[in-house]
């Protein structure tokens, strides 16, 4: 089997695992609307965003030194140390992390809710830290040991868990975030036993190595800068909302979150087979041509996907929850169009991985951050929900120019710039004049919107068709070279 479709099949199955957990959840927010009022969603938002930001520091990086450290190893002794020295330290910094919130969080809950409610839920919450390590290690290990099926089956079964214990503590037992909270909890715990299985052996406390373990925090601490940044671009806003807003915004911002990140199954899919191919085709004749073109299929595929969620996010949200939630509408428009930047983002950054320099990319997030943070502050105080959104969308707009414009000075690739910023504005104006559909059946708007969106399709295809052809053309000869080799 040849390389690439080496790369085809693993990528292939990670992408399982991904999309049937993001589907799975997004099917059951019908039931979650119905039972949480947006004012939990937000309070069970706030917590998991903590959450998210804590585990930074107890990682450190560590998860992706093990790959590089891993592999600079040849004997097996040598490779156990390396997973070891992650757990081990993972495991001391995540009870310290743990220990504090629960110390501190009546302190916490009163910064973030002005009121000791939620203290119980930051408390229960501290133990995702030590529950989550193990299926973490171990789902690097299958990667790294190049079990991608095995991956894929461990993914799932810990969602289907956290699926299932979700619909008996929220649906049945009515317990609310608590319910949410105690369900990634157990399915963690459970995962653990299994990862413990799977990896006895390899987690030996004597096998921690200080020594290797230094060499490993040389690498990844400074990429943790980075980290922090990506997670202020993509989650920070969800506290200005609460400070400025209070928790229901937040909970209507994360419902229309839910619905955009429909388009990240997409995307995913998109950029785990992007990187390896557009390496395996770098010193054939014409690969700038052909890099050229998938930019312009890209934005007229995910832009089309992202129009799509856009104009229907209104009749998406009035199927699937209760009239408390409807307004999350142009949220969703918003961050479905900014999913498509995200996508975006791995072409442009093409050059700087063509010449093994990645600082410019860094320094793109790192400044796309920090101007996030001030505008959210101004944006949400004029627009509340739709203010964070666009905050999001307006400063990754300016990430991924600064990431194209360092890109081209480093790898010349002969984008054309102009038809893909039309294609993009395109789609963004399809749904603006989608809102003008405002009629009270809703079926009749589904059939409205549904020409619009069809117009659209059309219009772009027509656009395209040279260039979509010449791809796919492309793609086939790539793949019957790779069967006959």
């Amino acid at each position: 089997m040849s390389r690439v479709k080496a790369l085809l099949k693993d990528s292939m199955a990670y992408g399982v695992a991904s999309i049937l957990s993001r589907f799975i959840g997004f099917l059951l927010m019908p039931l979650y609307t119905r039972i949480l009022t947006p004012e939990d969603y937000g309070v069970l938002n706030i917590i998991n965003i903590t959450i998210t930001l804590v585990t930074l520091f107890s990682v450190l990086g560590l998860d992706g030194a093990t790959h590089i450290f891993y592999w600079d190893n040849t004997e097996e002794e040598k490779r156990k140390s390396v997973f070891s020295s992650w757990y081990w330290s993972q495991l001391s910094i995540s009870l310290v992390i743990a220990a504090a919130l629960f110390a501190f969080s009546v302190r916490l809950s009163l910064l973030l809710f002005k009121s000791a409610e939620h203290a119980n839920m930051f408390r229960l919450a501290s133990l995702i830290l030590i529950t989550g390590i193990l299926p973490s290690v171990v789902i690097n290990w299958f990667r790294i040991r190049r079990l991608p099926w095995t991956t894929t089956w461990f993914s799932l079964a810990m969602a289907l868990i956290t699926i299932g214990l979700n619909v008996w503590f929220i649906a049945g037992l009515r317990w609310g975030v608590k319910g949410f909270i105690l369900a990634q909890i157990i399915s963690g715990s459970v995962m653990s036993v299994v990862a413990m299985y799977f990896m006895r052996g390899w987690l030996s406390p004597l096998k921690l190595n200080y020594g290797l373990l230094k060499q490993m925090l040389k690498y990844s601490l400074p990429l943790i800068p980075a980290a922090l940044a990506y997670w202020c671009l993509n989650f920070a806003g969800s506290y200005f909302l609460q400070v400025q807003r209070g928790e229901g915004e937040v909970g209507l911002y994360q419902t229309g979150s839910t619905i955009a990140s429909i388009m990240m199954l997409i995307i995913s899919s998109f950029t785990s087979a992007w990187g390896p191919y557009a390496m395996s085709v770098k010193n054939e004749d014409g690969a700038n041509r052909f890099y050229a073109q998938v930019l312009i299929l890209y934005v007229s595929g995910a832009g089309v996907f992202a129009a799509g969620i856009g104009i229907f996010a209104h009749e998406i949200l009035y199927f699937l929850t209760t009239p408390s939630y409807w307004t999350a509408h142009n949220v969703a428009a918003i961050l479905a169009f900014n999913s498509v930047l995200t996508g975006l983002n791995f072409i442009a950054a093409l050059g700087l991985n063509f010449v093994k320099n990645m600082k410019p990319y860094s320094l793109a997030i790192i400044t796309g951050a920090v101007v996030n943070l001030c505008l959210f502050y101004i944006s949400i105080e004029m627009f509340g929900k739709e203010g964070c959104a666009l905050a999001i969308l307006l400063t990754n707009i300016g990430v991924t120019f600064w990431i194209f414009r360092s890109a081209q000075k480093a790898y010349y690739i002969p984008y054309n710039f102009t038809k893909a910023i039309t294609i993009f504005l395109s789609c963004v104006s399809v749904v603006l004049i989608s809102r003008f559909i405002d009629i009270s059946s809703i079926w009749l708007s589904i059939g409205l919107k549904s020409v619009l969106g069809l117009l659209l399709i059309t219009v772009i295809f027509y656009l395209n068709k040279t260039v979509f052809f010449q791809i796919v053309n492309r793609f086939k000869r790539q793949i019957k070279y790779n069967t006959q080799n």
